[in-house]
Formats: C-alpha cells, structure tokens, sequence
C-alpha cells in the first residue's frame, strides 16, 4: 500500500518565516510538505512514508499518538510500566518504547558527533533505524509516534489499542519553543517566543498544525480499541487516569500496583532519573529535549498584549472551524474563550413584586433581585455585573464545585468536602476564606447598606472593618488563590461555566423540597437587616412553590443537576442520605475525589462534622453577637422531617401533588416522606 501524499519542498515565504527563528542548518529547514494536509516532515518521510504505512501490526501492540509536546514521553512511560512494572530498568525509555519516526529527524539532520571525552558513543539502532527496530521489540509493543492518523497502518485501529493524547495548544506551543531551544544542536534556534509562535500558529514548525493532528484523531475518540485522554485530566488525577488506563489495557494491575505507579511516574522523579542516566552534558541536553517541567497553564507567562489576541482569535477560529470545543483546558481561560451569556435579564414584574412584599418590607434583598431569561431564575441585582465573568470563569483541573440550591446541606458539604481533601481538625480559618461562597458578594452588594456607627460629639466614630474579599469579591479572592479551590455555589447548571464537567469535579446536594423551604424561611427569619421578613410560613412558602425567591424554581435547579448524575466527574448526594449514613456518605466522596481516607480518619470526620460540633465551633469562633446571627443563618437544626411541623391537611396534600406531578416523566427517586 502505497501513501496518498505528495511532497513538496518548502515555500520562500516558509523558508524566511522559518529563519527568523531558526538558523541556517536547523532540522526545522530540512522538511518537506505534505499535501494534501500541508504537514511538515523531515525530508527522509519521502523514503519512509510507505514502510510506516506498511508496518506489520501486531494485537497486543498498544500506540501512543500525539501532537509533539503533549504528555507523550509521560505515557510511554505509564503505558511501558503498567505492562512491565520494572522501576529498576535502566535502559533508555525510547528503547523500551520505541519513537517510530526518530530516524527520521536523526537521518535528515546528520546527529552532530558528540563532544570530546563524551561516553555516548554512536547513535543506537533505536534512534537512527527507530522503524526497524519496532520489528524488533518484544511484544506488548509500546510505540510513540507523532504522525497524524492518516499517515500510520489503516488496519491500526481495528487490531491495536490507540491512546491519543492532547494538550492546551498554548501550553504545547510553549514547550515546543522550550524543546527546540534545549535541543540546540538540532534547531539551532535564534529567535525569540513571538516569532516562533506565529511559526506554530501557521502550522509551520515540525509536524505541521496542531488543529490538523487533532481533527484526525477526535472522530475516533469513540472506537472501542480508542482512548482519548487530555494532558490537563493527567495533571489532575493521575490515579484516575490511571485506572482508566488499567481498565483500558486489561485490568493488568492491582490498586496497590496503581498507587505505587503513581509516584514512579510522577513528571519529577521521571527527570531526575532521567538526569542521572545520562552519561555527560551532552547527553543531558538530549534528555532534557523530551521531559522539561510538565505543568499547566504556563502559556499565560508568554503570550501578553498583541500575541494574546493574535493566540485568542486562533483559538476562536478553529474551535469554530473544528467544531472541537469540548477542550477542557481551552475553556479554563475565560480571556480566551469570551463566551456571550446564552441568557438575559429582566426586572421583576409587577405582580412577582406584589406578592413578595406579602413577606418582605421594603428594602429587603428580595426586592432588590433581577432574573434571568430563560430560566427565571431569580438574582441579586449586582450579579449582572459578574455574569460574563462567572460564565467564563478561568476553572482549574483540581478545582472541587460544590453545587446546591440554598439551604440543601451546602455548608455541611463544605466542611466535609474539605475535610477530606486537608484533614485538619484544629483548623480556625473561616469556613468561607477556605471554601468560598461564589456569589456573597452579589449579595451583600445587592442586599441593604449598614448603618452608620453612632456617633458622639466630639469623638470620630470607629471604622467598621474591612469586609474580607472572601465575602466581598470571592470572584477576585478564587482568582488570587494558590492552593486547591473548593467552591461553593447556587447558581444552577446554565450559569455557571459549561465546561465545568470537563475540568473539574462537582459535588450537587439535594434536599427534599419540604424541608428545604422551612429551612430556606428561617435562614430568612435569622438573616435580620438582609431579609427584613414580616410575612408568615404560608405566604412564604408559596413564593418557594412558584419559584420567585432568590435563586429561582427548586426544580428547575433539581433538574439541571440530576441530568447530569452519569458524568464521572459528577457526584450527586441526597442530604437524608447523608444524614442516614454519613460515615458511607463520606466514604465514597473521598472514592469519588480520589482521596484515600482510612476508617480511623472516616470515624474522626463523622464526628468532627455533626452539625452539633460544627454550629458549636462557629458560635465559639464568632467574635460578637452579630457574628453569632450571622453564623447561625448557616446552622439551624439540620434534621430530616422537619417540615412535620409546618404541612399539613390541605397544604400538605397540595405539595404532596406538586412534588408528583414535578418528578412525574423522570427518573428522580426521593426516597424520603
């Protein structure tokens, strides 16, 4: 079989764009186009392509494929190892796991000879005859390669396992620049970042466009001998992928095995190794070409002013072009992606407006709402200010959401989220510096200004202190926060940032819709100057069933959560279930987190988080009277059935009915009264 290509020499205008980056000699001017897809390969594909394509496969062969820079030398060397388990090899990991066209970057450029003294000795089969040698590996294969699909075996899939690996672009562009710069003596690079990214953008550095790879490889995301895996999930749970890849590869490894892969393969101890290897500088500089820092998000350290808007309009362009857009870390920058608001909003109308002042006086938060349409979902006003900031949100792959509709068990969600995330019982940080409430500055903003300190004549009047940024601008304090974010949040699905479930994992708590409006009416009753309620349980409850208080319909915000209850990253926990069995409850959050937690430490957990323990902290921890109401909005009783107490006869049968007819036509089960 024979590769439908043509190859074509370089164009000038390449060839000049190439040099003011690049020196004469450069391995980056010693390529050939191939058309139709305007790839850019070393000149020796021309003799290589056919035996590439006609390369005898083999079953148990497993193929890494990726745009350079993308985490390949990392899973070659997880996929090497979970076949092996051998941390004692020291043989060159492209020996265990062959780069299938290293020669042809070795035989295009001439390797330079290595330096006096040097122990290196002359290239290795597996470098300058990197396509034979594969013939020559023992099965299970492990074979990297860069090559587009369309350029490798077509049988490939249908008798190979195929892992596909990609990056945020900026960030492979970034360690692309890193790699040809520490490979000196094959780039021979000159120029600076701007210039070579404008280089990447067109597609024009080694291996040609980034977009071109990845479209290739998305439509085959699916195929059951396929697994598509981004770079950034890697960074955030190893041992996720981990054993997804176990799964994938035939369950070939215990969970302790796991656990004691994912220290070896950690990027850091996979350098120093790497390092030590190496017999002298020289060989030190080829190493450091393929294993640098690993991280994410460094492309924010480089592309500023005129370059950030040339690498967002690229970025906008060919999602739009691709139709690619689920890509978790393109959507973690907000400046980036600019998102519109799929919504809008509109004052509150007369009669919803009316029937609030029922229950709250004037000057109440209630009153001071906006809502969105569609959805109506009820806002306070300053949120509109923020909406496009919190749609766009710059999200983190080790970000933790804890979703919820008020008075659903958020606070204790928060606690015990980050609990068995830090496991530090003596901590007196404020529960909302260490687990911020996304929207209590919309609130507090939007709700009735404090009064002034009273005066004296004659004496200046004390300046409140400052309110912290925390409560204030916890948009502003998450972007500014170095450790692991747990975030508390409302806000339903369809406001919040519609990647969330490709970066982060998210926690949704739920709570039987009686209880949680008698607990949403004293959070009210105890919120003092906030809420200024004057209405009775009858009235209010009435605004819960049409869904006009603050943060809109119960169900409208059930169901956007309970839709998505499959997702992996998604954890969707009833509150009776956790107040039946906490201990069980706490156990498969820490599972579903990736966070191992003993039994002793479970035990601890349970009892340091009963609401009776956590209100008695927060009243030992407020500093006066106003702080304790304040605290106390958070922990009233946090029992189940509490609603006993406030429905029955007719009201009781007429919610009884309205909670049928909302479950009616799913698959929501409330197993509860």
């Amino acid at each position: 079989m024979a590769l439908k290509a043509t190859f074509c020499p370089l164009e000038k205008d390449h060839t000049e764009a190439v040099l003011r980056v690049f020196s004469s000699g450069s391995c980056e001017l010693n390529l050939v186009q191939v058309r139709p897809r305007l790839n850019y390969l070393p000149t020796t594909i021309q003799s290589s392509a056919d035996k590439i394509l006609n390369l005898e496969l083999r079953p148990d062969d497993v193929w890494i494929i990726t745009y350079p820079k993308c985490g390949t030398t990392w899973t070659q060397e997880i996929v090497w190892q979970m076949f092996n388990m051998d941390f004692d090899d020291n043989k060159d990991l492209f020996q265990k796991s062959p780069f299938l066209e290293m020669e042809l970057i070795a035989t295009s450029n001439p390797m330079p000879p290595p330096p006096p003294n040097s122990e290196m000795g002359p290239p290795p089969e597996h470098i300058i005859q990197s396509i034979e040698y594969c013939a020559s590996v023992p099965s299970p294969r492990v074979i990297k390669t860069h090559l587009p699909l369309s350029m490798l075996p077509a049988k490939l899939l249908d008798t190979c396992k195929v892992i596909f690996v990609s990056r945020h672009p900026l960030d492979a562009c970034v360690s692309y620049f890193h790699h040809a710069k520490n490979g000196k003596q094959f780039f021979r690079m000159h120029g600076n970042f701007d210039d070579y990214a404008k280089l990447f953008f067109a597609g024009q550095v080694m291996f040609g466009n980034y977009w071109d790879h990845l479209e290739e490889a998305w439509p085959k995301r699916d195929h059951k001998n396929a697994r598509f895996f981004w770079y950034e999930d890697m960074q955030a749970d190893l041992n996720q992928i981990l054993h997804e890849l176990n799964a994938f590869l035939g369950r070939l490894r215990t969970n302790d095995e796991l656990l004691e892969l994912s220290q070896f393969v950690q990027i850091k101890n996979m350098k120093a190794r790497s390092m030590n290897r190496a017999k002298d500088e020289a060989e030190k500089e080829f190493n450091s070409m393929f294993i640098r820092q690993g991280g994410c998000g460094q492309w924010k350290d480089y592309f500023n002013g005129d370059l950030h808007d040339e690498a967002r309009q690229w970025l906008e362009a060919n999602m739009r072009r691709t139709g690619i857009v689920t890509i978790p870390s393109l959507k973690m920058n907000s400046a980036m992606a600019g998102r519109e608001l799929p919504f809008e909003f509109e004052p509150l109308s007369k009669d919803e407006i009316a029937s609030k002042r029922k229950v709250f006086q004037e000057g109440s938060l209630e009153l001071e709402l906006t809502k969105t349409i569609p959805g109506r979902v009820f806002l306070p006003k300053v949120y509109q200010e923020d909406a496009k900031r919190v749609y766009n949100m710059e999200l983190r792959p080790d970000d933790i959401w804890i979703v919820t509709y008020p008075k659903c068990g958020t606070t204790w969600m928060q606690e015990t989220v980050w609990q068995i995330v830090n496991y530090e019982l003596d901590t007196t940080e404020d529960l909302f510096s260490r687990v911020p409430f996304l929207e209590a500055g919309h609130i507090i903003r939007s709700g009735p200004k404090p009064s002034p300190p009273p005066t004296t004549e004659g004496v200046e009047p004390a300046t409140p202190p400052a309110m912290p940024d925390f409560f204030l601008n916890p948009i502003d304090y998450l972007e500014k926060k170095t450790t692991r974010r747990i975030i508390k949040t409302h806000l339903p699905f369809e406001l919040l940032p519609p990647n969330i479930l490709d970066v982060c994992k998210v926690v949704y708590v739920c709570r039987n819709p009686k209880d949680c409006c008698v607990s949403y009416f004293h959070h009210c009753e105890t919120g003092g100057k906030m809420y200024l309620i004057h209405g009775n349980f009858e009235d209010y409850a009435q605004l819960f069933k049409d869904g006009t208080l603050m943060f809109g319909n119960y169900w409208h915000h059930l169901k956007g959560g309970w839709k998505l209850k499959d997702n992996k990253n998604f954890q969707f926990v009833w509150y009776e279930d956790l107040k039946k069995d906490h201990a069980k409850g706490v156990r498969e959050l820490s599972e579903f987190l990736g966070i191992k937690r003993t039994e002793d430490e479970i035990r601890t957990l349970v009892k340091h988080l009963s609401i009776d323990e956590m209100r008695k902290r927060a009243m030992q921890e407020a500093k006066d009277s106003e702080e304790k109401v304040e605290f106390s909005k958070f922990f009233r009783k946090g029992v189940v059935g509490d609603w006993k107490n406030y429905f029955a006869g007719e009201k009781l049968e007429e919610w009884e009915n309205w909670i049928k007819e909302n479950v009616q036509g799913t698959d929501i089960q409330m197993n509860f009264e």
